[in-house]
């Protein structure tokens, strides 16, 4: 029993850290909590809140007191003295200057450039929001997340793309519209972190089935599956591969490409080999352009 546990912990391994394994799979197989934002502030600038909010009112000086308030179904707060403040949809910037001016009408050393009594207005305990995440997920269905989770977070919680899911075109929608498109590769080789949103309520985010995947092996610093875009080629594959070590030929690539079905002869290989000489990391002129299909 020992020695089939091993086996299989050996196999799990080798899928998302050997050459077999695709790149990024192993990113969400991290320490469970890396991408679970707090459950309460700060937050990022362009956080909306919405019901079930907590805030913390702070104000000293002439007044002092410490008011803690949360957003109710109307979307608003009620302060003593002073009224309803609309809160939902609203940034925590433009939720602090309107609950000031609201508090002005009943506490005059607020108001003014000479005010006495300042004002501050934070964050306490984020409302929970139910996120999907649908398609090619390792662990598909309904999450709920902080109100401060992106969707990398979404992601995380669902396990990443699975073996047939796409890590290239990762779609946020919100209602029926595609508001944003994640690419994982440009965050795990740059860091870039566009399409990365705030989730809302209710919104879904989609993993396609994957492009392009090209497998790797050799000399170089991540072999590996890796997946392609349209439009990306030899350089960029060898540039997710970590580039080439110190032992390889920098000047000659091979590639075993397997057929394709209307390609085959009956009693001929179901794949071919094709060897592509590099000028500075590119195909050198004369040479096979380098083109990269699926498989």
């Amino acid at each position: 029993v020992e020695a089939l546990k091993e086996g299989a912990q050996a196999a799990a391994d080798s899928a998302l850290t050997g050459e077999n394994a695709t790149f990024g799979a192993s990113f969400f197989h991290l320490d469970a909590g890396v991408f679970q934002p707090p459950s309460f502030g700060p937050v990022p600038d362009d956080y909306r809140l919405g019901v079930g909010d907590e805030l913390a009112i702070h104000a000293w000086g002439e007044v002092d007191f410490q008011l803690t308030r949360v957003v109710d179904r109307d979307g608003a707060v009620i302060l003593p003295r002073s009224g309803k403040v609309v809160c939902a949809g609203r940034t925590l910037g433009e939720v602090e200057g309107a609950i000031r001016e609201q508090l002005a009408r009943s506490h005059a050393s607020i108001s003014g450039d000479q005010a006495t009594t300042q004002v501050e207005v934070t964050l306490g305990q984020l409302r929970p929001i139910r996120v999907y995440v649908i398609g090619e997920a390792t662990r598909p269905g309904s999450y709920q997340l902080s109100s401060a989770s992106t969707v990398l977070t979404a992601l995380y919680a669902a396990g990443g793309p699975a073996e047939t899911g796409s890590y290239r075109e990762i779609r946020l929608v919100r209602g029926s519209r595609t508001i944003a498109t994640l690419d994982l590769y440009a965050y795990l080789v740059r860091g870039e972190r566009g399409g990365d949103h705030l989730l809302q309520e209710g919104d879904t985010v989609f993993i396609p089935n994957r492009l392009r995947r090209v497998h790797v092996t050799g000399p170089v610093r991540r072999p590996m599956y890796y997946e392609m875009r349209a439009g990306e080629d030899l350089p960029d594959l060898l540039d997710y591969a970590g580039g080439l070590r110190p032992e390889a030929v920098p000047d000659l690539v091979h590639i075993r490409r397997v057929l394709a079905a209307k390609d085959r002869r009956p009693g001929q290989p179901d794949h071919v080999f094709l060897d592509i000489a590099l000028k500075d990391g590119r195909p050198a002129p004369g040479s096979p352009a380098g083109e990269l299909l699926d498989g």
